[in-house]
């Protein structure tokens, strides 16, 4: 009789059918927990810093890319710099995706998502286009965790309307503990600034 591996085995018995039972099989996995890819595409272009900016007044966020905006002189209608949260790619790289931009017009608050669809559901809650302007492409991110990439995580406030978004876990446990923000989930994958 010939002797086969566990594997061997179980590939042979599916095969013809039958089950087997390997109770000594071990599995190994292997996780890139560096998040190093070897193979990552190059980039034709700098990615950009994406600026926080915050209304203490509306106790809302607001987030930008344009050059000049948002430093830490300049303030523009009540809202004045924060932080770098991110940088982003402005024209579309090698395995990056759309950001979107959303703006409420009841709230003057952002919403950004790199889903088509969670874009597209929001925008058909309101087909007569009344709460929501559909400003198309923000930046461009990654969409899963690469190229040194990071979460950007997001959170909503209910009260003031506003969303926030940081690549610091610690930042956004603070924000939903102390400040009244829920609903945490991943924007998409950028750079840090």
């Amino acid at each position: 009789m010939r002797a086969f591996s566990p594997l061997l085995a179980l590939f042979a018995a599916t095969v013809s059918g039958m089950a087997v039972v390997a109770p000594d099989v071990q599995y190994q996995v292997v996780l890139n927990t560096n998040n190093r890819f070897p193979d990552c595409p190059q980039s034709s272009a700098e990615p950009t810093k994406l600026v926080r900016l915050f209304n203490a007044d509306t106790e809302t966020f607001m987030y930008s890319t344009a050059p000049g905006f948002g430093t830490e002189a300049e303030a523009r209608d009540g809202y004045e710099f924060d932080a770098v949260a991110a940088s982003v790619f402005l024209t579309p790289q090698p395995s990056t995706v759309p950001f979107y931009h959303l703006l409420n017009k009841e709230t003057s608050t952002s919403f950004y998502t790199r889903h088509e669809r969670e874009r597209d559901a929001v925008l058909a809650e309101d087909p007569e286009g009344l709460l929501w302007v559909d400003h198309g492409v923000a930046a461009y991110v990654f969409p899963r965790r690469m190229c040194g990439a990071k979460p950007f995580y997001r959170a909503h406030n209910m009260h003031s309307g506003s969303w926030f978004f940081s690549t610091s876990e610690q930042e956004l446990d603070q924000m939903v503990a102390n400040e009244g923000y829920t609903t945490p989930a991943i924007a998409g994958f950028v750079l840090l600034a």
